[in-house]
């Protein structure tokens, strides 16, 4: 409690020392980190890849995932791929631009515990080789 004190009371200090243009600016930076608004360019950059980095997940996993699996029986092929069609649609609901960079990263080091790149490139090799 003392820190966020401390930290209410450095905020402060700083906006009362400030011009009207730096307070105004200062301001904007504030709302912009509660808010998730990106300050700057390398914040619209990390915005635009978190996007981006969700839709190419949710393609590698259609494509690499059970729609392609090599089952010998047509009605089995037919349903896994219905059932990867069905995830590849709730995937690409599930995207969203306002994902913060904390629940990003944690969704990502699962991803990675789970082994999901790892056999996504197994299954690239073994497919480019065949």
């Amino acid at each position: 409690m003392d820190t966020l004190k401390s930290i209410a009371s450095l905020i402060r200090s700083v906006a009362l020392s400030l011009s009207a243009k730096a307070w105004i600016v200062f301001l904007g930076i504030i709302l912009g980190i509660i808010w998730g608004v990106p300050t700057s360019i390398y914040g619209v950059q990390w915005y635009a890849f978190k996007l981006a980095k969700q839709q190419v997940d949710c393609n590698n996993d259609f494509y690499f995932g059970s729609a392609y699996s090599n089952t010998v029986y047509p009605q089995q092929q037919l349903d896994a791929t219905v059932k990867a069609w069905e995830n590849h649609s709730e995937c690409l609901k599930s995207v969203t631009p306002n994902k913060g960079t904390v629940e990003f990263l944690r969704e990502q080091n699962e991803r990675k515990n789970r082994g999901v790149h790892e056999h996504n490139l197994r299954v690239c090799i073994r497919k480019n080789a065949v």
